[in-house]
Order: structure tokens, then C-alpha cells, then sequence
């Protein structure tokens, strides 16, 4: 599946050397008494997308033996969405004390400064620090990114998405090595039209994967401890993965969508195979603590055009249901228990006191809770702000089954002061119960039944039309989590539904799933709850705590190698490349045809030239037919990884989503202004709630207009 001889482009006499803060640097040979902490981040994962959760519609073989080597946590918790997650693992913070609430998208916000990160414990403990992969936690200068914030070496992207082949964001190039621009590590030319058909040496997942190995081999040779954070792009959307892969799905899984994910999820448990092959190799594996994180619940039934699977637990990323913050997690190496099982709650913030307390005192030492948390806060300067309730702790002792070890007892999930609607809402954990309250402008929406509050991809899944997508039947047994059938209609069976401001409760011992709300049966204890999550929201900051200092025009897009890449500014806001001049606009479509003549393709079907239904001569390619103004069916080519968007706001007519709006298609890069399936229709989710219907304007228009179901213009996915 690996080359790995492909980009390596550094080189030094007698030591291995990779790029650090911007020139080649060498490591210095030291005896690793320490151990090596490896940090495996996959990118939206669902509970339900490993089978060591019980589910075999995706094996998962090689991250199933390194979970069974160690405690798989049954009750760990991330936030509900990519920034929030990964600021708190590097900083030991909760989000309510460094305000990420959000992704941090382009240069709309970075974390603060005001904050040290593990890397920089680890370099205090000797050890040599490497971050490979997805960082988005601050782009807008170099001050914010990897390189200046205690890592020794950096290969990866900066932002929150981009396209696995190529590795364009918006039309530039995002990937580094240091501080340069990696322009010869992308597949422009598809085989047959197919990104999907590239050689796999320019996939996300080779590329970080060989960098991780050629890091465990310099390593090895020089005896020196490492800390590698290795941040997968897999498996955020755009769904893309080597063809080979997503091939043999072809006659389990009959979603196309959920057989792409699955192709995705498979090229994330072959990387992690080949990364613990080379640590085997380098007989390091034995002295390696390794951790494996999701960073929030998997975005399912089509939300972020993404199809993973939290069934049976209810929501998914970007809610505060456990679909959305329980997440996917295990720990092994040195000190730690093979083939357990821990529920102690864990959470995101506990891995930063956790690691640099076994980097610090080692794995087989029990260490008392003060100790631990004094030992970790000397390895930050004296004016760092404090620790503050609701941020990490210490959870090595508890997932080793130490008597009498500190146990988490309360999980925050998220916070605001009173009356705020940034973020997602609030949700707190105190023991059995669970508070949930939706007040965030954040909270997500856009799944196959236009809310992400359900249960899906199960056989009483809340979108019947995508149904068991994600479900062998004859696994329900197997589940690590089993629930009975969830309520016919959540949205009016919740008060927290009914009314955002009223907070839901939940036994989520007894009801995991969160079938039944407890608010109105259990009054006193919803008083109780409502008064602990009221001490965390009058703690809360708010979301300008990471406002971009260096102004909207950073990061920004120059030239470099004939290609156009993405750029931070200069730690002075300074912009030392020429911006890049802005590509033209592309043509305007050809004015459609009457109504239901615009049509994508249907599964397994195209449309021929007189627009009846027939067999697709080739599966490589999706094409788009419509009439042109002389009334001939012309045809568009589309690459799969494509999608129709909305024109930039200039080009398009004003008045919001009550007006008509030019589409064009366009590289799929988030879902900000893309339109997707719902229930047989084109939904914008720029526009939330309208869908694309038939054009009436002759202009080459669509109207965008209230959902009602699958209409005559039959708008369906490929």
C-alpha cells in the first residue's frame, strides 16, 4: 500500500535529518530511557466504524490488535467537532478556558499563545517532538503553527480539509514540510478521470505514514526519546480513498457513499499497521506508549458529506448527544494492562497531564494525583495561567486499575455563559446523569432528515431513506453499546428539541442511548445538575479569545513552483510572498432545460441522450446532462469528488436565500456553502432548510426553495 521512498528530500552524513524550523537540522543521540509516546488521531471517526466496537461491516483488523493489547476506554469523551478537540489534547484545557468552541477555518481564529502545549513539556523531558499530519489550531501566522509551538519537525496541513489527491484547499495547495510548501506531492492526473485510481503514493495517508516511518527509523539510530503526534487526515470528507480499496466492499455494502467511507477507513487501519511494523522493526514498539483518538463523533447519514456510523448512540459530530462526544479510543505500551476493557470516564483533556506524567516519572510508577499534577504544571513557565476545574487530569493510574487512584467523576462537554449561543450548547456528566441543552448556533443540522438529533444507520434508523447503512443485523448482539429501538420521533418527545433554552436529562448508565428524557420525572436532580453546569458557564470565555491578531488577510494564497499554495503571514502580519492573482472566474453554466430535464446521475444509472434511464457504460465518472440553448443535451464532466456550489456572493444575486443563485461545479472543500442529498433533493447548506428545485428563470438559474420530499425534479446522489 506504502512507498516509502517517495518525498524524501532531506539528507545528512552519519545521522537522519528532517526539516526543523525551516533548515536541516540532525538529532542529537541521547539514551532513550523514556519511553516513546505515539498520539494517533483519526478525523471523524464513528464509535461504530472500528469492529473492535463489535460492528464487521468494516474490519479493522490491525487498530483491533493494537486495542486488544491495551484498555480500550468504553467511556472516553472528545468534543463534538475538529479545533475544539485538538486544541484541548495539546493544551490540557477544557474549551471553556480557551475559547476554541469552533473549527478554526483559514486565519479565523488560532490558540492562544497565552498557553503551552505538550510539546513543549516534552522538549523540557528530552525529547525529540514531531507533528505529522492535521493541526488546525491556528494558521494565520507561524507564531500559531507547529514549528513555534515545540515541535521539531513538521509534515501535513495546516487547515481543517482538503482533497487526499491533490491536497488543494479552495484552490491552493495546503502541505508543508517545515515551513515549505510541498508542490510535487499531488496527483493532477486522474487515471480515467478518477482521483480514486492515482498511484497510492500521493494518498493523505501514504504520505503521512512514510514521513512517521522515516521519523521511527532516524529515532531508533540515535537512542533518542520520541513524542509524534501523527494526526490522520482519515476519514474526513471528501470521500476519497484508493480505488482497490473501496472495491472490496463492492458486494457487502450497497451504499455507495458508505462503501467509498469504508475504502477510507480501511487506508487508516493499513497506516497504523505499517506504523507499528516500524516501530516493531525498530524494536521500539515494546518501549511505546501508544494512544488511538477520534477527535469527535462521526458525521453521519451525509452530514459533511461523510456517511460514518455512531449507531447505536444518538447525534453525531457537532451535537452534545453521545454520538457526538463519545468517542473512539485506546491505550497500550509500557505499564499498561493487556486485553481490558476500563470505563472510567476519560477525557481529551487528560492525555496532555497524562503523557507528560509517564514522560516524567515513567509507566510503572504509581504517582499520587497532587504529585502528578505538580510535576506537570513545573514543566510550564511560572506565569502560565493555571489549571482550572473542568480542564485534564491525570488518568494513568485509573486506566492501569490502581487502587485507590484519582477517578474522574465529572466530564464537561461544553459551556457558555448564560444567554450566550455560541458553540454548540452545554452539556455536562456528573456520575449516571447528563444534561444537554441546545442553545449553540453551532449545532448541526444537516443530515438526511435535515436534523443530526437522531439515530442512524441502524435498522430503526431516523432517516428511513438511508436506512441500516452502516449495520450487519446480525451484529446488534455484538454492539459494546445495545440499546432498544429508539423513539418513532424525537423532535417532539424532547423538551430540549421543543425549546432550546430547556435543558433535556438523561440517565446515560441506564440509557446510553438517550431514548428517555428524565427533566420532568427527575426535578431535583435537574435543579442539581443546572446549578454545577452554571459554576463552568460563569467560568467560560468567549469565542474572540482566539480572534485572528493578524487580521483577515492572513493566512492568504501565493505562487511557488507554478503552483499556488497557501501561505501563513510572517509573526509581524507581513506577507513576504506576492499574494497570487486570483484564478478567473469560471463560465457560466448553460442555461438549464425546463423543469425536470436537469438531472444528476441515478445509482447505477445514466441518462442517455434522449434523457430516458440506462446502463452506465463506465462507473469512473459522474456526468452532469442538461439542454443547451439550441435544445441539444449536452453533457459535463464531473469528478467524483466534485460538487455543485454556490458562486462566490458577487457573482450571484443578492437577497439571500429567498433569491436565485448561480451554481457552478466546484472541488468539494467543506460543506459551508455546498449542496448535498437529502431524502432525493439537492439541499444548500448555505441556505438551511431550502433545496434545489426546478429552474424557471431561463438564466441559467435554480430556484432554491422549501423542502417537500423527493418532487418531480429527481435530484439524486451517484
Amino acid at each position: 500500500f506504502f512507498d516509502p521512498s517517495f518525498h524524501r528530500s532531506f539528507q545528512c552524513v552519519h545521522s537522519h535529518c528532517f526539516w526543523l524550523r525551516g533548515a536541516a537540522s540532525c538529532f542529537i543521540a541521547g539514551t532513550a530511557t523514556k519511553p516513546h509516546i505515539l498520539f494517533i488521531v483519526s478525523d471523524d471517526l464513528g464509535y461504530n466504524d472500528v469492529s473492535f466496537h463489535g460492528s464487521s461491516q468494516i474490519p479493522t483488523p490491525r487498530l483491533d490488535a493494537l486495542a486488544r493489547s491495551g484498555v480500550i476506554l468504553s467511556h472516553y469523551f472528545v468534543q463534538p467537532v475538529c479545533s475544539p478537540t485538538r486544541a484541548t489534547f495539546a493544551s490540557g484545557r477544557h474549551v471553556i478556558h480557551t475559547g476554541v468552541y469552533d473549527p478554526m477555518n483559514g486565519g479565523s481564529g488560532d490558540l492562544s499563545l497565552n498557553f503551552s502545549l505538550w510539546s513543549n513539556g516534552f522538549k523540557k523531558l528530552g525529547y525529540s517532538t514531531h507533528a505529522i499530519g492535521k493541526w488546525h489550531i491556528g494558521m494565520s501566522s507561524w507564531r500559531f503553527t507547529p514549528l513555534e509551538r515545540g515541535f521539531d519537525s513538521y509534515y501535513g496541513y495546516l487547515g481543517g480539509g482538503e482533497d487526499y489527491w491533490t491536497h488543494d484547499d479552495g484552490g491552493a495547495i495546503e502541505l508543508f514540510d517545515g515551513r515549505t510548501p510541498v508542490t510535487n506531492a499531488s496527483c493532477t492526473d486522474f487515471p480515467n478521470g478518477n482521483a480514486n485510481s492515482c498511484p497510492v503514493k500521493y494518498y493523505s495517508a501514504d504520505l503521512f505514514t512514510t514521513r512517521a516511518i522515516d521519523i521511527i527509523q532516524a529515532v531508533a539510530e540515535e537512542d533518542t526519546p520520541m513524542f509524534m503526534y501523527l494526526a490522520y487526515q482519515s476519514v474526513h470528507s471528501p470521500d476519497e480513498a484508493p480505488q482497490y480499496l473501496i472495491d472490496q466492499f463492492n458486494n457487502t455494502i450497497s451504499n455507495s457513499h458508505r462503501r467509498t467511507f469504508a475504502g477510507m477507513v480501511a487506508a487508516l487501519d493499513l497506516s497504523v499497521g505499517q506504523v507499528v511494523d516500524a516501530l516493531t522493526a525498530a524494536q521500539m514498539f515494546d518501549n511505546t506508549v501508544i494512544v488511538f483518538s477520534t477527535d469527535n463523533g462521526g458525521p453521519a447519514d451525509n452530514f459533511n458529506s461523510n456517511m460514518a456510523c455512531n449507531w447505536p448512540l444518538r447525534g453525531m459530530k457537532r451535537t452534545l448527544f453521545e454520538g457526538g462526544v463519545r468517542g473512539v479510543g485506546f491505550l497500550r505500551g509500557p505499564g499498561v494492562p493487556v486485553g481490558q476493557v476500563s470505563g472510567d470516564y476519560v477525557h481529551a483533556a487528560d492525555w496532555f497531564h497524562t503523557l507528560l506524567r509517564v514522560g516524567l516519572y515513567g509507566p510503572n510508577v504509581t504517582v499520587p494525583a497532587s504529585t502528578s499534577a505538580a510535576g506537570v504544571r513545573g514543566l510550564l513557565p511560572a506565569t502560565e495561567p493555571p489549571f482550572l476545574p473542568g480542564d485534564g487530569m491525570d488518568v494513568w493510574d485509573s486506566i492501569r486499575g490502581v487502587a485507590g487512584a484519582a477517578i474522574r467523576s465529572e466530564v464537561l462537554h461544553e459551556a457558555h455563559p448564560h444567554g450566550s449561543t455560541e458553540g454548540n450548547g452545554a452539556a455536562l456528566r456528573v456520575g449516571d446523569l447528563k444534561i444537554v441543552i441546545k442553545t449553540g448556533s453551532s449545532w448541526s443540522t444537516g443530515s438526511g432528515i435535515g436534523s443530526n438529533d437522531g439515530w442512524f444507520g441502524g435498522p430503526e434508523s431516523s432517516d428511513n431513506v438511508s436506512g441500516s447503512y452502516c449495520l450487519n443485523p446480525a451484529d446488534t448482539p455484538k454492539l459494546s453499546v445495545k440499546c432498544g429501538p429508539p423513539p418513532a420521533d424525537f423532535k417532539t418527545a424532547f423538551p430540549c428539541e421543543l425549546n432550546h433554552s430547556a435543558p433535556c436529562l438523561f440517565n446515560v448508565t441506564a440509557d446510553p442511548c438517550e431514548h428517555v428524557d428524565l427533566s420532568t420525572t427527575l426535578p431535583q436532580e435537574l435543579l442539581t445538575m443546572l446549578g454545577k453546569l452554571a459554576v463552568y458557564q460563569a467560568a467560560a470565555v468567549p469565542t474572540s479569545a482566539t480572534k485572528n491578531p493578524d487580521g483577515g488577510s492572513c493566512p492568504y494564497i501565493t505562487e511557488m513552483d507554478g503552483a499556488r499554495v497557501w501561505m501563513p503571514c510572517e509573526n509581524n502580519g507581513s506577507r513576504p510572498f506576492p499574494p497570487a492573482p486570483k484564478p478567473s472566474p469560471p463560465p457560466s453554466p448553460a442555461p438549464p432545460p425546463p423543469a425536470n430535464a436537469f438531472q444528476i446521475l441515478h445509482g447505477g444509472k445514466c441518462l442517455s441522450s434522449d434523457l430516458s434511464l440506462a446502463a452506465c457504460a463506465s462507473t469512473a465518472t459522474t456526468r452532469i446532462w442538461y439542454t443547451g440553448k439550441d435544445g441539444a443535451v449536452t453533457d459535463a464532466l464531473m469528478a467524483e469528488r466534485s460538487c455543485l456550489k454556490v458562486f462566490e456572493a458577487s457573482e450571484s444575486y443578492q437577497g439571500g436565500c429567498d433569491t436565485w443563485q448561480k451554481l457552478h461545479l466546484g472541488v468539494c472543500r467543506d460543506d459551508s456553502n455546498s449542496f448535498s442529498l437529502r431524502q432525493g433533493e439537492l439541499v444548500s447548506n448555505l441556505c438551511p432548510g431550502k433545496c434545489v428545485t426546478a429552474a424557471q428563470s431561463g438564466q441559467g438559474d435554480v430556484v432554491l426553495g422549501a423542502c417537500a420530499g423527493t418532487g418531480a425534479t429527481d435530484w439524486s446522489e451517484r
